[in-house]
C-alpha cells in the first residue's frame, strides 16, 4: 500500500513538473531559439560540429531559463514540498548543498559530515601564538549547535549526517591540546537561563536574536572573568528590560526553508531587539575604514527593509543587524563608557552579538576571512590597537580549513 502511494505522488509531481517546465519554454522559446539560431549561423565549423555546438547551446539556452525564470518557481518548490512531507522524507538531497535534514522536533539542518576539526585547532595556535607575539590576549568562542546533543533527535539512518556536535567536541579537544583559550556556549546552556527549545529558526541554520543576546550576555562575564576586562559593570546593557523587543509573527522563512517551501518547513517568527536607551553610532567599512554612517543604533546597525514587517517571509530577516557579511566593519560607540577596543573574527553567527556588544566598548571591528581575502588581516591588526581578539564561529566553520589562515 504505501509502495502504490509513493508511486501516485511520485506521478503528481513529475505531472506538475512537466507542466511547469512546459510553460517556462514556452515564456522563453524567443530567447532559447534566438540563442541557439546565433551559435549555429555564426559557426565557423564543419556540419557535425556546428550541430554539436548548437545542441550544446541548446541545453544551455534552456538550463538557464529554467534557472532564471521558472514559470512558478515557488509553486514548484512548494509542490516539491509537499511531496516530500507526504512521503514523511527527513533526508533531502540539494543539489547546492548536499543534504539538509529535518529532525522529530520539526526543524531543519544542513548536513553536518564528519571533519578532521583538531587540525584546523592546531592551525589556530598558530594565530594564537602570533597573537601572544604582539602581545594582543585572544579567545575562541564556540557559538551553540542547532543540533543540542541529548535533545535533538533524528530519524533512525539519517543520524549519520548529524555530526555537528561530535565535530565541536573535536575541536573544543583540540583548543585544549593547544592551551588555547575559548568560551564553548554549549557548556553555557547547562546554567538553564536559555529556553533551548526555540533557540533556533525552524527554517533558518542561525540562532534566533534572542539566544544571540543570551550569547552576548555569556560573553560579557567571560570577557570579565578570563581577561579582566569591566565592559558592564552595572549590568545595564546586558539587561534585555533596557531593550525594545518587537516581534514580527509568521514572518521568516529562512536558508533552508526557501529550498523546501513553507508547507514543508513551516514558517518562524522575527524578533528584533534594539536599546531603549539613547545612543550614538558611527560605522567605518573596509580595510581603510572609510565612514560610512553615524546615528543611532537603531539607524546605523539595523537594516529597516529586511526589518520591514511589509517585506515578504524570504526576506532574510537574520541580516537585520548590518544587512550582510563584509570584509571589515568598525563600529565606534560614541557614548562608550570605556575606551576598550575588540575585535571579532567571525562569521555570520556573530553579527547580532557584535551588534549588541559594541554598546559595551568604545570600538568593536569585524572581520571576515571569507571576504577579507585582498588585504592582509595581519596588517589591520597591527595598524590598530586593540584589548582583546575573539574568534566567534559556529560548527560550518571550523570545518573550513579557509577560515584559519590568517595571511
Amino acid at each position: 500500500m504505501t509502495s502504490k502511494k509513493n508511486l501516485i505522488i511520485t506521478i503528481i509531481f513529475l505531472a506538475i513538473s512537466f507542466v511547469i517546465g512546459g510553460i517556462t519554454i514556452k515564456n522563453n522559446y524567443r530567447e532559447i531559439f534566438s540563442s541557439i539560431y546565433k551559435t549555429y549561423e555564426n559557426s565557423d565549423e564543419n556540419l557535425n560540429d556546428r550541430l554539436s555546438m548548437t545542441f550544446e547551446q541548446a541545453i544551455k539556452s534552456c538550463n538557464s531559463a529554467f534557472n532564471k525564470n521558472l514559470a512558478g518557481l515557488q509553486y514548484f518548490i512548494e509542490g516539491y514540498g509537499i511531496t516530500q512531507k507526504l512521503l514523511n522524507k527527513k533526508l533531502i538531497n540539494d543539489v547546492d548543498i548536499g543534504y539538509m535534514l529535518k529532525d522529530e522536533q520539526g526543524l531543519l539542518h544542513f548536513a553536518g559530515y564528519n571533519y578532521n576539526t583538531k587540525a584546523n585547532a592546531k592551525k589556530l595556535s598558530l594565530m594564537n601564538d602570533y597573537f601572544k607575539d604582539i602581545d594582543i590576549p585572544f579567545s575562541f568562542v564556540m557559538a551553540l549547535s542547532k543540533d543540542y546533543e541529548g535533545r535533538t533527535t533524528f530519524k533512525k539512518g539519517i543520524d549519520i549526517y548529524a555530526n555537528a556536535n561530535q565535530n565541536c567536541d573535536n575541536f573544543i579537544a583540540g583548543l585544549n591540546e593547544n592551551n588555547i583559550s575559548y568560551l564553548d556556549l554549549r557548556e553555557s546552556t547547562k546554567k538553564g537561563d536559555l529556553d533551548i527549545e526555540n533557540s533556533f529558526f525552524k527554517t533558518d541554520h542561525h540562532w534566533k536574536t534572542e539566544t544571540a543576546f543570551w550569547a552576548f550576555k555569556e560573553l560579557v562575564d567571560y570577557i570579565d572573568d578570563s581577561h579582566g576586562m569591566k565592559l558592564d559593570q552595572n549590568n545595564y546593557y546586558t539587561n534585555i528590560a533596557n531593550y525594545k523587543i518587537n516581534t514580527l509573527e509568521n514572518s521568516f522563512l529562512g536558508s533552508l526553508g526557501k529550498r523546501m517551501g513553507r508547507i514543508y518547513s513551516g514558517i518562524d517568527d522575527y524578533t528584533l531587539i534594539t536599546p531603549g536607551f539613547e545612543t550614538n553610532i558611527k560605522l567605518y567599512q573596509g580595510f581603510d575604514k572609510t565612514p560610512q554612517s553615524e546615528g543611532s543604533f537603531d539607524d546605523i546597525i539595523i537594516d529597516k527593509t529586511l526589518s520591514d514587517p511589509d517585506m515578504p517571509a524570504d526576506t532574510n530577516r537574520y541580516a537585520s543587524y548590518f544587512s550582510l557579511d563584509s570584509d571589515f566593519t568598525t563600529i565606534i560607540n560614541e557614548n562608550a563608557q570605556n575606551d576598550y577596543k575588540i575585535l571579532i573574527i567571525k562569521d555570520s553567527y556573530a553579527l547580532p552579538v557584535a551588534a549588541f556588544l559594541s554598546l559595551t566598548c568604545e570600538e568593536v571591528t569585524m572581520i571576515d576571512f571569507r571576504l577579507s581575502k585582498e588585504q592582509s588581516v595581519k596588517e589591520f591588526i597591527n595598524n590598530n590597537d586593540y584589548d582583546l581578539i575573539l574568534m566567534m564561529y559556529g560548527s560550518g566553520s571550523i570545518c573550513n580549513d579557509d577560515m584559519f589562515d590568517l595571511k
